[in-house]
């Protein structure tokens, strides 16, 4: 559900739900350990490549240190000799092209750990601004209504599913087929498709990168571009269930605590 994210307004920190930001910092926190391991291979790896390059060439010049005739004795003809002096040339060029590819990417993973140390930076910065005032949905946590009126059958986050183990960004909602769907918030239809796994989808941006899903629809009500409002139908489920996601920045969220409990 990557390629969705794209569809949040604004990845602005002000009024971000604390496990938002906690999510972004851990995340940010798990992509810079991983940046600064890759960078200590990489440059593990130019080492090796380095002296590997020292210990040919220290060969190289052992082996003419007797000149021109101590090479033709023991190849045997100037032939051997070109031959020889090809191979080495060979090997000496493909550890220079190795030793040139690593450096390259040691350079790269090196930037890239520059800006995830910035980006990372930034979100710890918003995570200790706790006098921000709630924005956006977050002025309305615990109120929002439900997209369809009954509980949740498949809950948020990890889960299993035979051996793996998946991690669920929405939740899985109990809907009769038909049931009308209806959006928690006012807002402005941001897309309608076919989403991977999910079905047919309607995505609403709330402002603020506030941004919510409703997937597993029989047909949607609504149309790209149109502004909906509270608790207005945009369409009618699938059923057994209803697929439901709420995101800010691009941060899935658990919808638990967000919204007014069922009433069936």
């Amino acid at each position: 559900m990557r390629w969705l994210l794209l569809l949040a307004a604004s990845t602005a920190f002000a009024g971000r739900p604390p496990e938002a930001i906690d999510a972004d910092r851990n995340a940010a926190e798990s992509d810079l350990r991983a940046l600064e391991r890759r960078s200590k291979s990489l440059g593990d790896q130019a080492d090796e490549r380095r002296d590997r390059l020292r210990k040919r060439l220290r060969a190289l010049y052992k082996l003419s240190s007797g000149g021109v005739l101590r090479l033709l004795a023991e190849s045997g003809s100037t032939a051997d000799l070109a031959a020889r002096e090809a191979a080495v040339k060979r090997v000496l060029e493909r550890d220079l092209d190795e030793l040139r590819a690593v450096s390259d990417e040691a350079r790269i993973a090196d930037s890239e750990t520059k800006l995830a140390t910035a980006q990372a930076e930034k979100i710890l910065i918003a995570a200790s601004s706790t006098e921000k005032e709630a924005s956006g949905l977050a002025k309305r946590r615990g109120k929002l209504p439900r997209p369809v009126q009954s509980a949740v059958q498949s809950a948020f986050g990890l889960y299993k599913e035979g051996e793996a183990q998946l991690a669920r960004r929405g939740v899985e909602m109990k809907a009769s087929a038909g049931e009308p769907v209806r959006t928690i918030a006012a807002g402005t239809i941001r897309w309608i498709g076919e989403a991977p796994g999910i079905g047919r989808t309607v995505a609403v941006d709330h402002g603020e990168g506030w941004l919510t899903l409703y997937a597993r629809l029989k047909a949607e009500r609504v149309q790209v571009g149109e502004q909906v409002g509270d608790g207005q139908p945009i369409g009618e489920a699938a059923g057994p269930t209803l697929y439901f996601e709420l995101s800010q920045g691009g941060t899935a969220l658990n919808p638990f605590g967000w919204l007014l409990p069922p009433t069936k």
